[in-house]
């Protein structure tokens, strides 16, 4: 909604302008803080991964009827989508998502939660691997995922 709202205001391709400006702020910043698949592959690819992830996130969840689980998958995939992707975003599925695996499953979430710790190692200042930020919301994504069948079945 917001990038469509953007897009109205400044221009369709201002994200890719932006990305693409020579050296200063947008460069310095808005590189650290890109989501996974614009910093490892080309354009046109990140821009299928981003819709496509975000398009069969929301099909899955007109699959089934809106409940905790729903939401949690939802932004998992969400985060998972974003192109752009700081590790603050990273509280909404810590605080929507992961609970709903802890109730069901403690253990698997000690497991999914230990890869929410990635950004301490950043700690030194090397802010160049902050993509490893994006390790807790893949493993949460396809986590929650083991779980669509049975949530499916659940309903009936």
């Amino acid at each position: 909604m917001v990038f469509v709202l953007t897009a109205a205001l400044f221009d369709w391709g201002w994200l890719g302008k932006v990305l693409r400006a020579p050296g200063g702020y947008q460069n310095r910043w808005i590189w650290i803080n890109i989501s996974i698949w614009w910093r490892f592959a080309p354009y046109w690819v990140a821009w299928l991964c981003s819709l496509g992830l975000a398009g069969a996130g929301l099909w899955l969840a007109t699959r089934l009827h809106f409940n905790r689980y729903v939401l949690a998958l939802v932004t998992a995939f969400q985060c998972v989508a974003s192109p752009y992707v700081a590790t603050h975003h990273l509280a909404l599925p810590m605080v929507l998502s992961w609970p709903w695996l802890l109730d069901r499953k403690p253990r698997l979430a000690f497991l999914v939660y230990v890869t929410s710790l990635t950004p301490l190692l950043r700690l030194g200042g090397d802010q160049a691997i902050n993509w490893l930020d994006f390790l807790f919301p893949i493993t949460l994504m396809l986590t929650l995922l083991l779980f669509f069948r049975e949530q499916r079945l659940a309903e009936g």
